[in-house]
């Protein structure tokens, strides 16, 4: 047989060599208390030395409200028996060399040698693990007071494990309700199969996270927009899933109204280009229609130019449209009471939507001003009205209200503009209503639900255009049924509105002799045209290109009367700016510029305030007319 070696008993040597290996402290005291050996573990957790933890009373070890008492537990114990401590491990503090308190666990042994009693103390620092502990307390803390639902869920069954009070307060259901159910009870868009094949990358460990959007639906059958972030949790096993969802709700509203707003305003850039050109086309056929109608006498090839002149006149509306939808119109803004403004259409409106459409108003009395076109402004509202009738088919109510309001940073952000004072104006209708797949569209160019005979899709982006290029916005709401309800939301103004204020009519002076004009027009149709008709106008006329040809033609003819020039030019020069250089050396140099939009409304008022006279693109000759009268009917020729 192998030879076993027997075992050697343990030593005294072995006890002290056992006792430096545990990790927790021990500690021998007598019955007074003294300290008689201590482990190197004792000795590191409270910080003092061997030398000066032995020989003295183990009371140094603790907290000021222990020491005091501890003495007399091994008192009592030693005469009644009382094993309050002895025999017992509890949570007390312990007192370190630099003064600090820590939690420990104590357990008390007694041993008797020779009939003296001997008592050691097995001591736990428990200063990791009560972090720990309040760390996890504090973690559970913050998870049931997130905002967001956090839940966590069986990696089989897919049962919900945990869930914090968001989950149930924005589920609707309560937390026990909760337990017994699966993501899938909670999200309209999944199924079991479904689910199972998005959990898949996690479970197979090909993504580590997992990020989406869907959709969860509450007790109550109302849905809301969330915001999902997955993983799987091995901190138990079986693994966990984990998800956290966020209401993403309003945020992705917002996210909507802003990418309605980018597309309508590229929308908007290339309707007005389109809408630029086709104005200076206009002015060209209209133009030489006026002219060559001047020129006959026969009444059938008269009645021809009359229908083409008339259908570039419609073109013409067609490209103002447009170019309103584009904001590229020009405005004559002025401070307004819009309550006074309803008011005075309400007559205009009962006929225009006939006896069987009830028309009521719900005015906010002082209503702030506003700072708007008038002329259009009232075409805006008009455009309101009558969508609202057609949507009603003749029959309803429609009702008109006006409120103040204050736009905080979300709701101001939605809608595109800065925080701040607003007024709307909202005209809500009974119809049937807007289905959701349209409201997207309704105040896109040529976009109607009216059908083929409806019309040309052009009044609500109208009024679109009206409210973003006088600094609002216009929204529209439509629960399904329950007709539709827009809403212009407008700037306030710091000015009151002047009550009663009509323009001022002026008596025209006769254009008098010939005036040498100086045209400038980029586009070489338009320029002919215009000069044409100044010649037909008997007047005398110069060309130019652009603004550094104009200034080349001033310097050989310095005695021009008038420069008629357009707004928006090529080679770094506009109308305006040319103007200005001429009138540096002809202060009195009347100008008149033409423009078919103004780019920025600053321009427009630069204008006036410097005394230059606009006439809109297209025009006919009777407008270049009154405009020559205004600028020339006093103002004698050159070299008079």
């Amino acid at each position: 047989m192998p030879h076993v070696r027997k075992p050697r008993p343990v030593g005294i040597a072995d006890h002290d060599r056992i006792l430096e290996s545990v990790g927790i402290g021990v500690v021998t005291i007598d019955a007074a208390g003294t300290l008689l050996e201590v482990n190197d573990a004792a000795v590191t957790m409270f910080g003092h030395t061997r030398a000066a933890m032995l020989g003295r009373n183990v009371a140094m070890l603790m907290p000021p409200h222990h020491a005091e008492a501890h003495d007399g537990y091994l008192r009592r114990h030693l005469e009644t028996g009382e094993e309050r401590i002895i025999g017992r491990g509890r949570k007390v503090e312990g007192h370190r060399a630099d003064g600090a308190h820590f939690p420990m666990h104590l357990a008390v042994g007694r041993f008797d040698i020779d009939g003296v009693a001997f008592f050691t103390g097995i001591v736990h620092d428990l200063s990791e693990s009560e972090r720990d502990h309040q760390n996890a307390r504090r973690l559970a803390r913050i998870v049931e007071e997130s905002p967001n639902e956090i839940c966590v869920f069986d990696i089989d069954t897919l049962r919900f494990t945990i869930v914090n009070r968001s989950a149930a307060a924005n589920l609707g259901y309560g937390v026990e309700e909760l337990l017994a159910m699966t993501p899938v009870d909670v999200n309209p868009l999944h199924d079991a199969v479904s689910f199972a094949r998005l959990l898949e990358p996690l479970r197979s460990g090909e993504l580590n996270r997992l990020r989406y959007q869907t959709v969860h639906e509450r007790k109550d059958g109302s849905r809301y927009d969330v915001e999902i972030t997955m993983h799987r949790s091995s901190s138990v096993l079986p693994p966990e899933y984990v998800a956290i969802a966020q209401d993403v709700t309003e945020r992705n509203r917002l996210l909507a109204a802003v990418q309605q707003s980018r597309k309508m305003d590229a929308i908007g850039e290339l309707t007005g280009g389109i809408a630029h050109d086709f104005n200076n086309l206009l002015t060209v056929i209209g133009g030489n229609l006026e002219l060559l109608e001047s020129m006959l006498d026969d009444a059938g090839s008269l009645e021809l130019v009359g229908e083409a002149r008339e259908a570039a006149r419609m073109g013409a509306g067609l490209t103002s449209r447009l170019l309103s939808f584009a904001r590229r119109s020009s405005l004559s803004p002025e401070p307004l009471d819009l309550n006074e403004r309803v008011l005075g259409l309400a007559g205009l409106w009962r006929r225009s939507l006939g006896e069987s459409i009830s028309l009521s108003f719900v005015l906010a009395p002082e209503l702030w001003p506003v700072r708007i076109d008038p002329s259009l402004a009232d075409n805006a509202l008009m455009n309101l009205a009558i969508n609202a009738r057609d949507a009603m088919a003749g029959h309803g109510e429609l009702v008109i209200e006006t409120a103040n309001r204050t736009l905080d940073t979300g709701e101001a952000t939605a809608f595109d503009l800065p925080p701040g004072d607003y007024v709307t104006l909202a005209v809500s209708d009974s119809g049937t209503g807007i289905k959701a797949a349209d409201l997207a569209r309704v105040f896109e160019p040529f976009f109607t639900t009216k059908g083929a005979q409806g019309g040309h899709g052009l009044g609500l982006s109208m009024v679109y255009g009206f409210a973003r290029q006088s600094g609002g916005h216009v929204t529209v709401e439509s629960p399904h049924g329950e007709g539709a309800r827009f809403t212009l939301v407008l700037p306030r103004s710091a000015a009151s509105p002047t009550p009663g204020a009509t323009p001022a009519s002026r008596s025209r002076p006769a254009l008098g002799r010939r005036h040498l004009i100086l045209v400038v027009e980029d586009d070489a149709a338009v320029r002919r045209l215009s000069a044409r008709r100044l010649r037909h106008l008997g007047q005398d006329t110069l060309e130019a290109a652009d603004g550094p040809s104009a200034l080349a033609v001033i310097d050989t003819h310095p005695d021009i009367d008038l420069l008629f020039t357009d707004m928006v030019m090529p080679n770094g020069l506009s109308g305006l700016e040319l103007a200005r250089a001429l009138r540096r050396h002809r202060p009195d140099l009347p100008v008149l510029i033409a423009s078919g939009y103004s780019e920025e409304l600053l321009m427009i008022d630069a204008l006036r305030e410097e005394g230059i006279l606009r006439i809109e693109k297209p025009h006919d000759g009777a407008a270049l007319a009154d405009a020559l009268e205004e600028l020339l009917g006093s103002t004698p020729t050159a070299g008079d």
